[in-house]
């Protein structure tokens, strides 16, 4: 795929090819996070808890779901658990009259205590990454996005070796990516906006979309435009139905719904025919 996108972007040197920010990340926190045993065990722990709890009266306090594929796409979210599970242990040992048991809670999830200074410094980490997720996210890549991610970042605590070479690396994947945009252009960082357009066109096409590409394709310009009753009316007034009708014609073909029925035609004639025959049960 690689080879193929840098032989596009040679024969169209207008075009640039861009590392989606959400993939980058991942990718740095599972070389950072794989080989750390602290982390290896949270996550096992984690898993156990689950399953013990979710049908008991903890259930309310059990981890969140892990994903099984890309699993440090969400690793934020369980590091949130983490440090709220332990705000909530130390005030429930100060509560007089506790919502849960506490012995009952102590025995289950008590373990999260001893993750106390690990939490502290993944929560560093994850904070770094998803600030600079958030950034690209909204702003985009343009010449020179790399100093204003560094400004953004400064604020934020990055007291371990680890979050700071993190920094520094999310940064300067930011400047390589950036070298890439042309003067006064603004590119995607993320995949997401395209992800969630592509989402909405299937909700759009409900059924449909296991029809491979319909007329409703048409659909997808609508939902990333302002429309007002004005632009509808002038867009039904301009393109005649039948225009529209040609353009799929030409341009899309037969859906995979209606070869399938041409496909199946001749079968149900067949069918029908052998029911005809006399004496045919």
């Amino acid at each position: 795929m690689k080879a193929g996108i840098a032989k596009f972007c040679q024969q169209h040197p207008q075009t640039s090819a861009l590392y989606d920010i959400k993939h980058k990340t991942a990718a740095i926190l599972q070389r950072e996070l794989d080989q750390d045993a602290d982390w290896n065990t949270f996550t096992q722990l984690a898993n156990q808890t689950k399953r013990q709890v979710q049908q008991m009266a903890l259930a309310a306090l059990f981890p969140p779901n892990q994903k099984t594929k890309a699993r440090y796409l969400n690793g934020d979210v369980l590091v949130t658990w983490g440090q709220k599970m332990l705000t909530f242990l130390d005030a429930l040992q100060a509560a007089r009259e506790p919502t849960f048991d506490r012995e009952l809670v102590q025995e289950k999830l008590g373990w999260v205590t001893g993750f106390r200074s690990q939490l502290a410094k993944w929560g560093e980490l994850f904070a770094i990454i998803a600030a600079t997720e958030s950034f690209v996210r909204h702003h985009g890549l343009y010449r020179e996005a790399h100093l204003e991610l560094e400004k953004h970042l400064l604020p934020l605590p990055a007291q371990t070796q680890r979050t700071q070479r993190v920094r520094r690396e999310l940064v300067a994947f930011v400047a390589e990516q950036e070298a890439q945009v042309h003067p006064d252009e603004r590119l995607l960082g993320s995949s997401e906006v395209i992800e969630s357009v592509l989402g909405k066109m299937k909700r759009l096409e409900q059924d449909q979309s296991k029809s491979g590409f319909t007329g409703l394709l048409l659909g997808l310009s609508a939902l990333v435009s302002t429309t007002t009753t004005a632009v509808i009316q002038k867009a039904l007034e301009t393109v005649p139905t039948k225009q529209v009708w040609a353009w799929c014609q030409e341009t899309l073909g037969q859906t995979v719904q209606a070869k399938r029925r041409e496909a199946f035609a001749s079968l149900g004639k067949a069918e029908q025919k052998w029911d005809q025959l006399p004496g045919a049960t």
